[in-house]
C-alpha cells in the first residue's frame, strides 16, 4: 500500500470492520463527516494528532493496531510530494492556537454546533461569535474546538488576545492586532508598510486563497473586529466575546452561539475529573454544596478545585464548610491572580457599561424575584418602562444577565451577589457624600 494512501485506507477499513458508518464515527469521534470523508478520500493530507487519537479512540484501537494506525498517519505526514511551497517571505505554516484545557467538561451540544457552523461550503459562514457570561469558558470551547478541526487549516491556525475586557482596561488596537497577526504569519515588523491602510492590504492579501482558522479572543466590540476579518472564503473566524456583537451577525452574517452556564451533572463531572470521583462520592453533600455556590460558571468551579487541590488535607467537607463561611464572592477570591477571581471577572464587564445600564444592574441585584421584568426595575429605577427595557437589554448583550422569554430576565447567583455588593457600596457611597447636606436639611441618596 502507498504511503500517501495508507492512513485512509486504512482508516476506512477500521471503520467497516466494525460496521460503522462515516456518520456514525463522527458521533464517536467529534470530527465531523466531512473530516473523515476527506480523510479516507485523500482530499485531507495533514491528520492532526489530536484528530488521530480521537479516531483510534472511537475505533477502539488498542496496543499494536493503534500504533499501526499511529504510524500510518505519520507516515502521511512525512509524504507530502504535491505540498505547494511556501511562498516567499512565509517559509513555515503557523500553528498558534493556545494549549487546550486537558478535558473540557460537557459542551458537545455547542461543539457539534460549532462543527456545524464552521465546516459548511465556502462562503456559508465565515464567521462564529461564541459569546457569554464572564467564566463560562468561551476561550476553552473555541480553542478545544480549533485543535480537533486544525487538520482542516492546512495553512495555519492563528490566535490574538483583543484584550476586550481585562484588569488594563485597555483593549487591542485593530491595528495593532493586524501586526501581531502579520508576525504571526512570518513578516517581520521592519518590512510592514506604511501607512496603516497599507498593513491592512497587506494582511488580507497574504491570507487570500488560503485555508485557515483565525481566533479574535476577548473582542470589545464589532467595530475591533471588522478589519481584523479576511476576505478569503476559505478562511474561517472564531470571536470570542462577553458582548453579543449583533452587528456582526446583522451586517457580516455572523452565526452566533451562546455558551450557557453548565448543568449541575457538566459540574460535578468537572469536580470529578479535577478531584477524582471518590473524592465526590465521598462527600456527596459537600459536593452539591459547592456546585451550587458555583452557579455553573466553569471558572468559578476551577476555583474551587484549585483550592482542594492545594489543600489535600482538608476533605471536601471541611472545605465546603469553611467556604460556606465567607460572604459569596470572597469565596473565589484570594488566589492571587485576577485571572482566577470571579469578582475582578464580573467587574471589568460592569466598567464598561453606561451610567444607566451600571444603575440597572445594581438594582437587579436588589431585585427579590427570580424573573427580573422591566416593570419592576421601572419602579425601583424612577423611570419608564421603555427606559428599563433598553437598560435591561444592554445588560443582556453584555451577558451581565440573561433572557428568559419575552421581557423576561434573571441573574445567576454570583452576579447577583456581585451586583448586591454594588448597590450596598454604591448606596454607602451616596450616604457619605449625602451626609453634609442632610444637616443643612437637603440630603437625598438613592442607589
Amino acid at each position: 500500500m502507498a504511503d500517501g494512501a495508507a492512513f485512509g485506507d486504512l482508516l476506512r477499513a477500521r471503520r467497516r470492520s466494525i460496521a460503522l458508518s462515516q456518520q456514525e464515527l463522527a458521533e464517536r469521534s467529534g470530527l465531523s463527516v466531512r473530516a473523515i470523508s476527506n480523510l479516507e478520500s485523500g482530499r485531507t493530507r495533514w491528520p492532526y494528532p489530536n484528530s488521530v487519537g480521537r479516531l483510534a479512540d472511537a475505533l477502539a484501537l488498542r496496543d499494536d493496531d493503534r500504533a499501526e494506525f499511529t504510524a500510518a498517519a505519520q507516515r502521511r505526514l512525512a509524504h507530502k510530494p504535491d505540498s505547494p511551497r511556501p511562498r516567499e517571505g512565509h517559509g513555515y505554516i503557523p500553528r498558534l492556537l493556545p494549549a487546550p484545557l486537558p478535558a473540557l467538561t460537557g459542551r458537545a451540544s455547542e461543539l457539534k454546533t460549532l462543527s456545524h457552523m464552521l465546516r459548511e461550503p465556502d462562503g456559508t459562514t465565515l464567521v462564529t461569535t461564541v459569546t457569554g457570561a464572564a467564566g463560562v469558558g468561551k476561550t476553552a470551547l473555541a480553542v478545544h474546538w480549533a485543535h480537533q478541526a486544525a487538520g482542516e487549516f492546512p495553512d495555519g491556525q492563528l490566535s490574538v488576545n483583543l484584550r476586550g475586557t481585562g484588569p488594563s482596561g485597555l483593549p487591542l488596537t485593530s491595528l495593532d492586532a493586524v501586526r501581531l497577526l502579520l508576525g504571526a504569519l512570518g513578516i517581520p515588523a521592519r518590512q510592514l508598510p506604511d501607512p496603516a491602510e497599507a498593513q491592512l492590504g497587506l494582511y488580507h492579501s497574504t491570507l487570500a486563497g488560503k485555508r485557515m482558522l483565525i481566533i479574535l479572543d476577548n473582542a470589545r466590540d464589532a467595530a475591533q473586529i471588522r478589519p481584523l476579518l479576511p476576505g478569503s472564503p476559505t478562511c474561517r473566524v472564531i470571536v470570542t466575546s462577553r458582548n453579543q456583537l449583533p452587528g456582526l451577525t446583522a451586517i457580516e452574517a455572523a452565526r452566533p452561539l451562546t455558551v450557557p452556564t453548565l448543568t449541575d451533572a457538566e459540574a460535578q463531572q468537572l469536580l470529578a475529573r479535577r478531584l477524582g470521583p471518590a473524592a465526590i462520592a465521598a462527600y456527596p453533600a459537600a459536593a452539591a454544596q459547592l456546585i451550587s455556590s458555583c452557579a455553573g460558571l466553569p471558572l468559578a468551579l476551577c476555583i474551587v478545585a484549585a483550592r482542594a487541590e492545594l489543600r489535600p488535607d482538608l476533605s471536601l467537607a471541611r472545605l465546603a464548610a469553611d467556604l460556606a463561611g465567607h460572604p459569596v464572592l470572597d469565596t473565589f477570591a484570594g488566589m492571587a491572580d485576577p485571572a482566577a477571581d470571579i469578582r475582578a471577572s464580573f467587574s471589568w464587564s460592569y466598567q464598561q457599561l453606561d451610567d444607566l445600564a451600571a444603575r440597572t444592574f445594581r438594582l437587579a441585584g436588589l431585585h427579590p424575584g427570580a424573573s427580573i421584568e422591566p416593570a419592576a426595575i421601572a419602579a425601583l429605577a424612577r423611570v419608564t418602562p421603555a427606559v428599563a427595557r433598553r437598560a435591561l437589554e444592554t445588560l443582556a448583550r453584555a451577558s451581565l444577565i440573561q433572557t428568559r422569554g419575552h421581557e423576561l430576565y434573571s441573574m445567576n447567583t454570583l452576579l447577583r451577589a456581585y451586583a448586591l455588593e454594588l448597590a450596598v457600596r454604591h448606596q454607602e457611597q451616596a450616604n457619605r457624600a449625602a451626609r453634609p447636606a442632610a444637616l443643612r436639611g437637603h440630603g437625598r441618596g438613592h442607589c
